[in-house]
């Protein structure tokens, strides 16, 4: 671009020049494949997204992966000369699985040039869930009992999880000859409820101090410390009573 002037006393700033490049350049992601949806907090996680070369010629160019944490994680993979109108996937090296909690996912294409920067960028949400459930008392039996009385067995047992789970409850009372109650039960995530062990009873014999264990079995449960609950219960004869009151009666 130049301008023109008679007389132009300096010539030297008359002229610019610079250069336009004509390009149908244009790569993007097309999809986040993995971390998506719920994301078990045992899982290795290998992180996958597709691009594509949408235009005319070979492109070599990054791909940018960054999960927003804790713990926050950015890795770079490099494609090397991909065909026009061809698609790929590319994957990432092994993420941590974090916390329990929702986490945004971000994959972005760095083409030099590229004309079209609307499908350079994919965000989306994915969430880390966690499996575990647990005792937290055993209600029945413990402390002393009567010989030969009946009681029910009980505890209490929680999902301390983030998904609805089914799982098996346990109990053992540790007499000469143990007795073994198991019930399935089912709970939404963060309630608690009471087994009882489909309403069955045990019969408090022979006398003596009985270990009575309470255990949950979850398949992938995270948390194994509290899945069990120790206690006892004794069984006893001892009964002491008042036969009558021999004075004062009457009238003194």
């Amino acid at each position: 671009c130049s301008t023109l002037l008679a007389r132009d006393s300096v010539p030297v700033n008359n002229l610019m020049v610079d250069s336009v490049l004509v390009s149908d350049a244009d790569v993007g992601v097309t999809g986040i494949l993995a971390p998506v949806g719920n994301i078990d907090s045992t899982a290795t996680l290998t992180p996958q997204v597709g691009v594509m070369n949408y235009g005319s010629s070979p492109a070599s160019f990054p791909v940018i992966l960054r999960i927003i944490g804790p713990p926050n994680y950015v890795d770079t993979f490099f494609v090397n000369n991909l065909p026009s109108g061809i698609g790929m996937m590319v994957s990432f090296d092994p993420w941590t699985v974090g916390p329990r909690g929702t986490y945004q996912v971000q994959c972005t294409t760095a083409l030099p040039f590229d004309t079209s920067a609307r499908n350079d960028t994919l965000s989306g949400l994915f969430s880390i869930i966690v499996h575990d459930v647990g005792v937290t008392e055993i209600i029945s039996p413990k402390g002393v009992v009567p010989l030969n009385s009946v009681q029910s067995p009980k505890a209490v047992v929680r999902n301390f999880g983030t998904q609805l789970e089914t799982f098996i409850v346990s109990m053992v009372i540790f007499t000469p000859i143990p007795s073994l109650f198991s019930e399935l039960v089912t709970l939404p995530a963060g309630a608690t409820d009471t087994a009882d062990f489909l309403l069955a009873t045990w019969t408090a014999q022979p006398l003596g101090t009985h270990l009575v264990r309470c255990s949950t079995y979850l398949v992938g449960d995270l948390v194994p410390t509290n899945n069990l609950q120790i206690d006892s219960v004794t069984v006893s004869d001892a009964d002491v009573g008042v036969t009558g009151i021999l004075a004062p009666v009457g009238n003194i």
